[in-house]
């Protein structure tokens, strides 16, 4: 047999992603007498996370930007408080299965997976974690950690009993509750051959070990069709030099489920939504539930990309183009473009810059059918024809707004120093298609309302300070939806106990010398907006377009395939981070109104959050700047879902 040079490379390409694949679906060689844990993980799975090999993936996490980061001696103090906060944090991951992280990682030899099951129909535990790791040539220390974890549960008074299933032992330790206590708690750990398996019901190890035996109840995660279609176009989306060369470490990879795991994180989170609504049902009956499966694979030093991810959301299609999904799903109909030049009155010193190409009125009506199932009533359209009626606004959106928004949306960030409460700010735009209609249109509604106020603006643009009454018209709101919990501790000390910002200010921006079209602007921050109108009016303002870090990201999203996509998102790390970094060494974070500020609180807790992290031992941003890398994701339209990818650059 002759193979001609094309044929030859054919063939090495070919052989190189089956070596890929089989390292994600862990296909055994014939020696191999281990059994990879995705083929005896059942295909009931909600969730997991899978490390190839531990072992590989410390060494080159450590290489990252991130890893050279935490190994900075400036930053030896801090990292040594955190990596006993993080403890603490993993302790509660272990209590679950007896095996604790910092174990796993002193014994795994090879995979590591984590794997989430639902039990909906066992209301005290309605869901079971377990840990299954390949620990072969660690023997002695595989038996030190069971001896310590016998040890330690045996102190808590759990109650070990040992059981065979196949031939094989399992402890499993029982907790009985306390009087008033409806959880039993439970812990299962089988060691053999190489493998340790720990979960917090018993039948999930015996499932495993039929597994093992190929005697399983149910097929495997790995022949799951779902799971094979989102990790193998997955493998299939990486770049040549990992598919033709085998360049990169593969650090991990993840599939959900995403509607089984939300119940599982709400479970797991102990979120009571009392009498307000249920989001994850009101999202499936608004059929949302055909996004079926998601996942990707993470890898590291991989030709420019530091980090580099391909992911995949199986979503086929359930309805006819062009809605594509029903009921109020069908908002996620997005419209793939061509990857197009950025305005050039976005400014050069912005942090974040994305942009979503969706039909703007389309998504707007599918809200609709979701909106009244929330409050149980047909009164969406009645509200917006009271506003269309109303003799203040006479504002008519469904006939005058919506029909003239083009199907582009831009949002983007930037932050400004020294650092204070107020320094992230943000401006959204969208362009129109009748620009005498919008500005008719606004500036009726905004001329008459009482909490509006025409503010001075260059080049005779119409820019306006919106300040809503707060007087409780969004009771209605918090009534249906409320938050994830009503702890009040969680809201911001900003006077008013806000976590939003409370004025807006708009702009109906003409076709100006430094504007490619007609727009209409939101921005938080007056100082934002009026500089970015400046530069519109003078046509004279150094583009974010033209800049190097521009330049570099989008070269890689087109080296990746981006040419038509339906999101694209550009992240300058060090500037999106700085005032975050800032107030959290001050002390402040935790006062801010900023997403990020909530969603540290919830984490570190209410009580002096930056003294908990001891941030006082941060060293100066200017130290640390150089190992924040730029980052881009963006995502794109298939014929059953979406393609999506990030990376951070080297």
């Amino acid at each position: 047999m002759v193979f001609r040079l094309g044929q030859l490379g054919q063939f090495v390409r070919s052989a190189t992603l089956v070596l890929l694949l089989q390292a994600i679906f862990a296909a055994p060689l014939p020696a191999q007498d281990y059994t990879p844990a995705i083929q005896i993980i059942p295909d009931s799975i909600a969730g997991l996370l899978r490390i190839p090999d531990l072992p590989t993936f410390c060494d080159a996490a450590q290489q990252t930007q991130v890893g050279q980061l935490l190994a900075d001696p400036t930053m030896e103090a801090f990292v040594n408080v955190q990596r006993e906060r993080a403890k603490e944090y993993l302790q509660d991951l272990g209590n679950k299965v007896g095996l604790k992280i910092e174990d796993v990682y002193d014994i795994a030899s090879g995979e590591v997976v984590l794997a989430w099951l639902p039990f909906e129909k066992d209301q005290r535990r309605p869901y079971a974690l377990c840990i299954v790791a390949d620990v072969r040539q660690r023997d002695a220390d595989v038996q030190a950690v069971l001896a310590q974890i016998d040890a330690d549960l045996k102190a808590g008074k759990w109650k070990r009993t040992n059981v065979q299933h196949r031939g094989q032992d399992i402890r499993v330790y029982d907790h009985q509750p306390k009087p008033g206590q409806l959880k039993v708690q439970q812990i299962a750990i089988s060691y053999r051959d190489g493998r340790i398996m720990a979960a917090d019901r018993a039948s999930v190890v015996r499932g495993l070990i039929d597994g093992i035996a190929g005697k399983a109840a149910s097929p495997s995660i790995s022949s799951s069709e779902d799971f094979r279609t989102v990790l193998s176009r997955s493998a299939k989306a990486m770049p040549d030099v990992v598919r033709k060369q085998g360049q990169g470490t593969i650090a991990a990879e993840w599939f959900a489920r995403p509607f089984s795991m939300g119940k599982i994180i709400r479970e797991a989170a102990g979120v009571d939504r009392g009498n307000k609504v249920d989001i994850l049902a009101l999202l499936q009956r608004q059929g949302f539930d055909a996004i079926q499966a998601a996942g990707g694979i993470a890898m590291f030093d991989v030709d420019a990309f530091d980090v580099l991810h391909r992911g995949y959301v199986l979503a086929p299609a359930t309805a006819p183009e062009p809605q594509r999904y029903a009921k109020a799903a069908r908002m996620l109909r997005f419209l793939d473009s061509p990857i197009a030049e950025i305005p050039s009155w976005v400014a050069d010193d912005v942090a974040t810059f994305n942009r979503l190409y969706i039909n703007i009125e389309n998504a707007f009506w599918a809200t609709e059918p979701l909106f009244n199932d929330a409050v149980g009533d047909e009164i969406f359209r009645d509200i917006f024809e009271g506003i269309k009626d109303d003799r203040g606004p006479e504002m008519d959106i469904p006939g005058d707004v919506l029909p003239n928004l083009e199907n582009s949306f831009l949002f983007f960030t930037d932050n400004t120093q020294p650092a204070t409460l107020e320094s992230d700010r943000y401006l959204a735009a969208v362009r129109v298609k009748s620009f005498p209609v919008i500005a008719k249109t606004f500036r009726r509604w905004l001329d008459r309302d009482p909490d509006s106020e025409k503010i001075p603006a260059p080049g005779g643009i119409d820019l306006y300070r919106l300040e809503p009454n707060s007087g409780g018209e969004d009771d209605a709101e918090d009534d249906i939806f409320g938050g994830i919990d009503d702890d009040e501790e969680l809201e911001a000390p900003n006077g008013n106990g806000a976590l939003i910002i409370s004025r807006y200010f708009i702009a109906i921006v003409p076709n100006l010398p430094g504007c490619d079209g007609e727009y209409l602007m939101v921005s938080s921050h007056k100082e934002l907006m009026l500089a970015t109108l400046k530069g519109i009016a003078s046509g004279n303002q150094k583009s974010l377009n033209q800049s190097e870090d521009t330049r570099r990201l989008r070269e890689k999203i087109r080296m990746l395939g981006g040419e038509q996509l339906a999101l694209e998102r550009l992240l300058r790390t060090s500037l999106s981070l700085r005032a975050k970094y800032q107030l959290l060494r001050a002390g402040k974070l935790g006062q801010s109104n900023s997403v990020v500020a909530n969603l540290y609180r919830r984490i570190v807790g209410q009580e002096d959050p930056e003294e908990k992290l001891n941030a006082q031992k941060l060293p100066p941003f200017k130290d640390i700047e150089r190992f924040f890398p730029n980052g881009a994701a963006f995502l794109q339209t298939t014929d059953d879902g979406w393609a999506i990818t990030g990376f951070f650059l080297k």
